[in-house]
């Protein structure tokens, strides 16, 4: 990967999926994030028409991907196992060996021995990620977002003084795809110091729960979850 290659990222907000965004940018490349909702077809139009090198997808969406995998232009087509950051038990229930790509640590291994890649330095405007319009008014749309828009977006919910404080609990259902979900869900979190906690379930009943146990000072969540969550919590929600 070198400048302002196209890297294809298809996946929920896991700890895989953000540590990829990052590495990627330290290298110069851009991400490409792909809602996980698309259709085969929309997943390779969007994949294909930005000429992405390498696609990384959430495991859980294999089959969609087996259907396009051989009309693919990536050079390289990499899973995202969805219980590498599970607990033990936990991920010894919903492991999955039926993926036949390359996981992202075979990947990984790879690399181990080759020599350390220089990181690009900072110039103003470098792109850095695209992310899709909802497509309400007609086809969806790619944005793209450079380093300097992202840090934007960061600090100005620094300067409008919303409480977001070093080590303030943020909890995040928001995914990587949506502009709101890479801006605020992930990117803010890390520019300020937040400690964020990654709710990958976005049901309104798992949502509850999380919170209830995290007991976060802030959330991350469409409005539409928002009656759905209160209906859910049964208890005094302060704290």
């Amino acid at each position: 990967m070198k400048k302002e290659d196209v890297v294809a990222i298809m996946s929920l907000h896991t700890p895989e999926t953000i540590y990829s965004i990052y590495a990627l940018n330290q290298l110069g490349a851009i991400v490409n994030l792909i809602y996980l909702t698309l259709n085969a077809e929309e997943i390779l139009k969007q994949t294909d028409e930005v000429g992405s090198k390498m696609f990384l997808y959430l495991e859980n969406v294999q089959d969609k991907v087996k259907e396009i995998k051989s009309k693919m232009k990536a050079e390289q087509i990499i899973y995202l196992p969805i219980w590498n950051s599970m607990p033990f038990p936990l991920k010894q229930i919903v492991k999955q060996k039926s993926c036949r790509d390359n996981s992202l640590d075979e990947f990984l291994k790879k690399g181990s021995k080759e020599i350390v890649l220089k990181k690009e330095r900072y110039q103003p405007n470098m792109p850095a990620v695209i992310v899709y319009t909802s497509g309400t008014t007609g086809e969806p749309k790619g944005v793209l977002h450079t380093n300097d828009s992202l840090n934007a977006m960061a600090f100005q919910y620094k300067l409008a003084d919303m409480g977001l404080t070093t080590n303030s609990r943020v909890l995040n259902a928001i995914p990587p795809f949506l502009g709101f979900g890479i801006t605020v869900g992930i990117h803010t979190q890390l520019v300020l110091g937040l400690e964020g906690i990654l709710q990958i379930d976005p049901n309104a009943d798992a949502v509850a729960k999380a919170m209830m146990k995290k007991k976060p000072e802030h959330m991350i969540i469409g409005p539409a979850f928002i009656s759905a969550i209160m209906k859910s919590c049964k208890c005094n929600m302060r704290w």
